[in-house]
């Protein structure tokens, strides 16, 4: 007597197994490397995007920073002694455009404040006069070196400051 499970058996030598053959698992290799690759490329661009916007932000907000100190000495005291006894600016260069480089350390010393990330900051702060002369215009300029790619970045604001007295 014959079992059934062997008459219905479907012959192995003509008909395609359960599995993979090679060359399909060779290309379902390839095409998941080229995945990865792609992933990995966008991964680092975007690591990269993300460090140059917190240094702009960082920027920005060193900026802000300086034209609200400008603010708040107001008009009448926008000049040379005056911005360096405030420690606005530092105390050289003693003429326009004024340095405030120490914003990027901390205060007291000479170490690199580790919650700025400014790589080599060049910063300055020009006052002139405009045509009404109960009003100062205050340019705050910081130029940064990102360490990656060595190519310089700045951030200009312009402020207008007027005589409310």
């Amino acid at each position: 007597m014959v079992s059934s499970e062997m008459t219905n058996a479907a012959p192995v030598s003509g008909s395609r197994g359960r599995g993979s053959t090679f060359i399909e698992v060779m290309i379902m290799l390839m095409v998941l490397t080229c995945l990865v690759i792609v992933f990995s490329g966008s991964v680092l661009m975007a690591k990269r995007s993300s460090k140059i916007n917190g240094q702009y932000a960082q920027a920005s907000s060193l900026c802000q920073h300086k034209i609200d100190q400008l603010r708040a000495l107001g008009y009448g005291r926008l000049t040379y002694s005056e911005l360096s006894d405030a420690e606005v600016i530092d105390a050289t260069p003693a003429s326009q455009p004024y340095g405030f480089i120490n914003d990027t350390y901390i205060e007291g010393t000479t170490t690199p404040d580790p919650n700025i990330p400014l790589v080599s900051p060049q910063t300055s702060i020009t006052i002139a006069a405009t045509a009404d002369p109960d009003v100062s215009v205050a340019t705050v300029k910081i130029t940064w070196i990102p360490a990656p790619s060595r190519q310089r970045n700045s951030l200009q604001r312009i402020v207008y400051i007027a005589n409310v007295e």
